[in-house]
């Protein structure tokens, strides 16, 4: 069985994104004072090098080196304030967001071989002849994946969020040349679903992706 549902976020990866969402609210809310720092720091050492040396010194690092400081950590300061409200807007939509919930209980699965790093690919195979192929750096083996019962949850964008194994892990039933997967990557970068005998399911997922 190969079934692909939306469903709401679900709660345990909400809590993650909230506590996420207001961690970056919080410091949109505080107004920050690096330049503030910078120029007292600056001023400190100049007080201290004014008793050592003469007056000259005191003035130039008033009138030059305060200043300067005081811009470059405001320019640091507004960077920093874009990110935050980056990743909040970020964690915002995702909450949002209906995610893509991919069922799988299957009878065996092949496995690609790596060549340089691309990432795990894997093409599980269910009783009714159903195929799921699976690519991705977040699929390479763990203490319990690959298995053949699980659930993959996956953005709406179609970044992957979480893999729930249901069963032990198992072996590949068959490992097949890493090269042969370089015309097999599914459309959205991610996974491909598809019917087709073993014979001819390498065939018909190459059809798939180049259509």
């Amino acid at each position: 069985m190969i079934k692909i549902i939306e469903t709401d976020f679900p709660e345990s990866l909400r809590k993650k994104h909230e506590a996420q969402r207001r961690f970056f609210a919080r410091k949109l809310r505080r107004k920050p004072h690096f330049w503030a720092v910078g120029g007292v720091t600056v001023a400190l050492v100049a007080s201290i090098s004014a008793s050592v040396l003469s007056l000259r010194w005191w003035i130039v690092a008033l009138l030059f080196v305060v200043p300067i400081l005081a811009v470059i950590n405001r320019i640091d300061e507004i960077r920093w304030r874009k990110t935050w409200r980056e990743s909040l807007e970020w964690h915002q939509r995702e909450i949002s967001a209906r995610i893509v919930e991919v069922q799988v209980d299957a009878i065996e699965f092949w496995e690609f071989e790596e060549l340089e790093d691309e990432g795990a690919a894997l093409l599980f195979h269910d009783a009714d002849d159903d195929w799921i192929f699976i690519f991705g750096q977040d699929f390479y083996p763990s203490r319990f994946w690959p298995c053949l019962s699980f659930t993959i949850r996956f953005s709406p964008h179609g970044g992957h969020l979480e893999t729930l194994p249901k069963s032990e892990r198992v072996d590949p039933t068959r490992r097949i040349d890493g090269h042969l997967k370089e015309s097999l990557i599914p459309r959205n970068g991610t996974y491909e679903v598809l019917t087709a005998s073993p014979d001819c399911v390498l065939e018909e997922l190459r059809r798939r992706v180049a259509d």
